[in-house]
């Protein structure tokens, strides 16, 4: 593109950190601190309120090794990741435990939204991209080519078990709407081996262990939202704004019954116990219309929704998976 507004920015912030900044090379595990870096394309960070049992820069390093053995398997940027031989031959033998387990929750997601949520929609994102690459005021995809990227959608044309997955001609995939919650619960998951029970963990969705001695972690919610004191579990944030194609708002998270970007919401979050859940449902919920998403979480008991229409209003879910009318951010 001669000009661009594609972006990616962090839809969560922490407001208030409660915990102080530390270095790293304490012969003992240290506490209250933070770790920043750079994963997956991305800052990440790790908020330390609390020791473990072994230095915090073991577990920070071994951290880094998981997420790029991960990498490995889910990253459309990389040739030879699992994802990436699989969407060029069709078929990929003897996949990882970790693809499978991502795939099945990609079913779980798929059956609760209705199809909504949809990982065969990496051919319309390719569409989009090549479409608007020469013109951002071009007029939206439409005619064959159009019609040809959304017959390749459908989660009905991939087939997996954990000897091999296989795609229907032309079906390629994307899992980056839910493989960065997984990767924030693997990051999760070793902090709690190395004895970690209060920390932050920011690695692309957020995920908290515990909270710390005083207060909860603070999470600001998109465009002035409001603010989560959370104590744990996971928060996902899906915003179209996130990544634009064109300057008409065209964006990357498509209606996979329209093959247009959805429009329903500017931005919407959800609370769940596993990152990779919350991740999975933010995607396929931002698709949703607001009568919609009411039985959708229904389906996963525990689960919190906050969503913004395009008024600014903010709604939350409710008791007995209800999605009420619009309440007062905060």
């Amino acid at each position: 593109m001669d000009e661009t507004i594609l972006t990616r920015r962090r839809a969560l912030t922490i407001l208030a950190l409660g915990v102080g900044a530390a270095a790293f090379g304490a012969s003992r595990a240290s506490a209250d601190f933070e770790w920043r870096g750079e994963a997956m394309g991305a800052q990440v960070r790790l908020l330390f309120a609390g020791e473990g049992n072994v230095a915090p820069q073991i577990a920070v390093e071994a951290i880094l090794e998981e997420i790029e053995r991960l990498e490995r398997i889910f990253s459309l940027q990389r040739e030879t990741s699992e994802l990436s031989i699989l969407n060029r031959q069709g078929r990929l033998d003897a996949p990882s435990p970790d693809l499978v387990a991502v795939l099945n929750l990609c079913a779980r997601a798929h059956r609760a939204t209705g199809g909504l949520f949809d990982p065969t929609v990496q051919p319309l994102w390719s569409l989009y991209v090549d479409w608007y690459s020469s013109d951002l005021d071009r007029t939206p995809p439409d005619g064959p080519a159009f019609a040809e990227a959304r017959e390749r959608v459908g989660f009905e044309h991939v087939a997996f078990d954990p000897g091999g997955i296989s795609l229907r001609a032309g079906t390629s995939m994307t899992l980056n709407g839910v493989a960065q919650g997984y990767v924030t619960d693997r990051g999760a998951d070793l902090l709690k081996r190395f004895g970690f029970s209060r920390v932050l963990v920011d690695l692309g969705e957020m995920r908290a262990l515990g909270r710390p001695a005083k207060g909860l972690w603070k999470i600001d919610l998109p465009e002035g939202g409001g603010s989560i004191g959370l104590h744990g579990g996971s928060l996902a944030t899906s915003a179209g704004s996130g990544t634009v194609f064109a300057r008409n708002g065209d964006h990357h998270l498509f209606d996979p019954r329209t093959g247009r970007p959805a429009r329903s919401w500017r931005w919407l979050t959800v609370h769940a116990g596993s990152a990779m859940v919350a991740d999975a449902l933010s995607t396929g919920l931002y698709i949703a219309s607001r009568a919609e998403i009411a039985p959708m979480i229904r389906a996963f008991p525990g689960v919190s929704v906050w969503a913004a229409d395009h008024d600014g209003r903010v709604f939350r879910s409710a008791a007995q998976g209800e999605f009420g009318a619009p309440l007062e951010a905060g």
